[in-house]
């Protein structure tokens, strides 16, 4: 059940190697973005190669009103977005888990 309205969304990040998911909730897809970096940046010791410049250019990157996650074609709820930065990228698939 929804916490003060707001969504469940999950995120399944490739980063450099790796795979990082993560749960956050949000009003909508775009605040959700925000919430992901605040999340990934809380846990950068958790995420291998993570650091101080690579979070600053993600962060940039998501405030980007041109660069927002793109809905997939014939699927609700569901999105992508590709991060780019100067030490890799981020392939970032973003699913609102629940509906109600």
């Amino acid at each position: 059940m929804r916490k003060n309205n707001l969504l469940t969304f999950t995120f399944i990040v490739y980063f450099r190697g790796g795979i990082y998911c993560s749960q956050v909730d949000a009003k909508n897809i775009n605040e959700s973005t925000i919430a992901w970096f605040e999340e990934i940046k809380s846990k950068k010791k958790d995420i291998k190669y993570l650091g101080d410049k690579i979070l600053k250019e993600l962060q940039i990157a998501i405030n980007d009103e041109d660069d927002q996650p793109t809905l997939l074609q014939g699927l609700k709820n569901a999105w992508f977005n590709l991060y780019l930065t100067s030490q890799g990228s981020f392939l970032v698939n973003i699913v609102q888990t629940d509906t109600n």
